[in-house]
């Protein structure tokens, strides 16, 4: 019995291609299913459309045709056209109007009522006719219609905006009561993070799964606010000050979130959690910043306006790194290896740091530096510059 099942199963369920390849799937209607995988720099996507003529799939940030970045696929006449919409009409070509055809036909199947697309295209390309694909909500367009002599006609079988986030969510604010429902996704980026906050702190911890995210708690209640993490990998919040920041119960190397004494979250602060080897920048206005022990770094640039660094981190060469300064306004710290020499740049730091060499790097001081140390090994005393 179970076997005539799964016969009968195999021969309802005819398939140009195999969902379960793709790591992501989305109904954008009920009878319209989008499926995707990112690949580096490459989304790689399957559509299957409940239609016997066209199917139109893309990018759309006015959430309406013009000026949307789409492909149109059909069966008949092996159609798959990259094309931009500039007016309510047909859309042209990208290579007959001054672009390149970037959305890559994969394959293209009509199965029983259902049609099978499968495509790829890059995330970013030169092409002015592209929208480039990030992280975040994604108004897409999806269409179908006939088609006659090959040329599709009025999408009569239907048309929507939906809002697809192609890039796995890394997580979102704690705070239920935030006017925008903020969130961080992990981004194919070359290992480049910064940060910026304008109160509240910032704190860097280790992480074992991911390699360039962010992880944003609790970004509070400001008018306008805004967070976003790029394609670049920079993590940015903007509006909002001081008084309006509930202050930080967080302790030093401490990732525990922020406390408000209300049900809108009033707090700025942002935990951020790296693996692998990045370039790490990370600023707060007004808080402090924290790197706790464990994160791996290649450099770094820590700085704070109004606040505290403390620091424990390995550096790329084994070289391992503490910081602790008493509060001093516009403090920059930050190290790197060059040409295996580690150079340290510091502004207005006062405080004591701990560098404990690798063998076979040497010591650099950038800048006007009093130091009150030996240059050992082991450097452990107080700088003071500016």
């Amino acid at each position: 019995m179970i076997f005539l099942l799964n016969l009968l199963i195999s021969i309802v369920c005819v398939c140009a291609f195999d969902t379960k390849l793709y790591e992501t799937s989305q109904q954008l209607d009920a009878k319209v299913s989008l499926h995707w995988t990112i690949d580096g720099e490459m989304l790689r996507f399957g559509l299957i459309a409940e239609t016997t003529g066209w199917v139109g799939f893309g990018i759309a940030p006015s959430r309406q045709m013009v000026d949307s970045d789409l492909i149109i696929a059909s069966a008949d006449g092996d159609l798959f056209d990259d094309r931009f919409a500039k007016l309510r009409e047909l859309p042209l070509v990208d290579t007959a109007d001054g672009g390149t055809a970037d959305w890559t036909k994969v394959s293209l199947e009509q199965v029983g009522d259902k049609l099978h697309v499968e495509g790829t295209r890059l995330l970013s390309t030169a092409d002015a006719l592209d929208v480039a694909i990030g992280g975040g909500p994604i108004a897409c367009i999806w269409a179908m219609g006939p088609v006659s002599g090959a040329t599709p006609q009025f999408h009569s079988e239907g048309m929507g905006v939906v809002d697809v986030e192609f890039f796995p969510v890394v997580a979102e604010s704690s705070c239920a009561d935030a006017p925008t429902r903020l969130r961080a996704y992990a981004l194919p980026v070359a290992n480049v993070v910064t940060i910026a906050t304008f109160n509240g702190n910032v704190a860097i911890s280790a992480s074992e799964t991911s390699d360039a995210s962010a992880i944003v708690t609790e970004l509070g209640a400001f008018d306008n606010i805004k967070s976003t993490l790029d394609d670049t990998g920079t993590l940015s919040v903007e509006q909002g000050d001081a008084a309006q920041s509930t202050p930080s119960n967080r302790a030093v190397n401490s990732t525990a979130s922020t406390s408000s004494s209300s049900s809108t979250c009033l707090a700025a602060d942002i935990d951020v959690a790296l693996s692998g080897s990045v370039d790490l920048r990370a600023h707060a206005d007004v808080g402090s910043v924290f790197v706790a022990a464990g994160t791996s770094v290649a450099s770094s640039h820590v700085s704070t306006d109004k606040g505290e660094v403390h620091a424990k981190y390995t550096l790329a060469g084994g070289i391992k790194v503490a910081i602790d300064t008493s509060a001093r306004e516009e403090i920059e710290f930050s190290t790197r290896i060059v040409d295996n020499v580690l150079v340290v740049g510091v502004r207005n730091v006062l405080g004591r740091y701990t560098i404990t060499h690798a063998k076979g790097k040497k010591f650099s001081t950038k800048g006007e530096v009093t130091e009150y140390s030996t240059r050992t090994e082991k450097q452990t005393g107080m700088l003071d510059f500016g």
